[in-house]
């Protein structure tokens, strides 16, 4: 199922990145990039996992079976400041923008208040 959503992924980061389209959705773009990385971080962790599991003694099975979630929180909350750093920055960019919190920037567009 990984590996789907994975391919998914995949092609729908090469098609965005082949539009000619001068903007490009920002977040889209960051999770897209953000997920490939998570993917291919798993799978280099997992593969060793799964070849100890399967050829190593039972007594060196367990080594690396407490890295494989420590290093998915790790990701999970990389992917998590990531997002937050680019709503900051879209935020730092439009200052005016009437509310402190980056997420809300992400959320919501910006229009200008009319004239009374």
């Amino acid at each position: 199922m990984e590996s789907l959503l994975f391919l998914l992924a995949l092609c729908k980061l090469v098609e965005v990145l082949r539009s000619r389209d001068a903007h490009k959705p920002e977040l889209l773009v960051l999770l897209l990039r953000d997920s490939m990385l998570c993917y291919g971080t798993l799978l280099a962790a997992l593969v060793p996992n799964l070849v100890l599991w399967i050829c190593a003694r039972p007594t060196v099975r367990n080594v690396m079976t407490v890295s494989v979630p420590l290093l998915q929180s790790t990701i999970g909350t990389r992917v998590l400041i990531n997002i937050y750093e680019a709503a900051e920055a879209k935020v730092e960019r439009r200052q005016w923008l009437d509310t402190d919190d980056p997420i809300f920037a992400l959320a919501v567009p910006y229009h200008e208040p009319h004239a009374v």
